[in-house]
């Protein structure tokens, strides 16, 4: 960092031309780097237009078990069978309580997953009828 300077050797001074190679290197990093990262850059991806929110059209029958009690016997509760009153097809898991059973009927997971599977089953259809359409074709020629 510094150099000796005779008499005034308690004085820094400062080695101009290492310090000036080390801000060059530090530049060049830094320009190499921007030129990485703007290579990296993808193009924008198109804008996926969303089908406009729809109205549930199954009752969720939250009422189901007001003012009723119900026994759980002690092979039931140790199976699973009556963990929960209310039961999630999709997911497969028991809720305790309505309100609960509400929340996890909109919850993000839970949507995703039926997303998943109905794009499941559209493909699935989709390459069953591709496939029955291309053999009728193919047995009618």
């Amino acid at each position: 960092m510094s150099k000796d300077a005779g008499a005034a050797a308690f004085r820094k001074t400062w080695d101009k031309e290492a310090f000036e190679a080390k801000a060059k290197a530090r530049l060049d990093e830094e320009l190499r780097l921007e030129e990485e990262r703007e290579a990296n850059i993808q193009a924008p991806q198109p804008i996926v237009q969303r089908a406009p929110l729809q109205r549930r059209e199954a009752d969720l029958q939250l009422t189901k078990f007001v003012n009723q009690r119900q026994m759980v016997t002690l092979g039931q509760a140790a199976n699973g069978e009556m963990s929960g009153v209310y039961w999630c097809a999709v997911c497969q898991c028991h809720l305790r309580d309505s309100a609960n059973y509400l929340l996890h009927i909109n919850g993000k997971k839970r949507l995703t997953l039926t997303l998943t599977l109905t794009l499941t089953l559209t493909l699935t259809l989709t390459l069953t009828l591709t496939l029955t359409l291309t053999l009728t074709l193919a047995l009618t020629r």
